[in-house]
């Protein structure tokens, strides 16, 4: 976490005059910070675009979707439709 935390600020001791993130895209490094973070996201992205198409998400907000228990039971749904 400390590393993934550093490519967006190394800290006020190292960049005092620190402006902006050194981050080049921040959506695909949040993107990697909730694959390796957050639990059932990975196993969940195997899933995400059927489950869109589905409207699974329909009425979550922004933060609802990305809930290690929402994503857990998008999970359990759809890897059950596989079997």
């Amino acid at each position: 976490m400390a590393h993934l935390l550093g490519c967006i600020d190394i800290g006020d001791y190292h960049d005092p005059d620190f402006h902006q993130p050194r981050v080049a895209d921040l959506r695909q490094w949040t993107e990697l910070v909730r694959r390796v973070t957050i639990p059932y996201y990975e196993e969940a992205r195997l899933y995400w675009k059927k489950a869109m198409d589905d409207g699974y998400f329909d009425g979550a907000n922004e933060i609802r979707i990305y809930t290690q228990d929402f994503l857990k039971t998008l999970v359990e749904e759809y890897a059950e439709d596989e079997l």
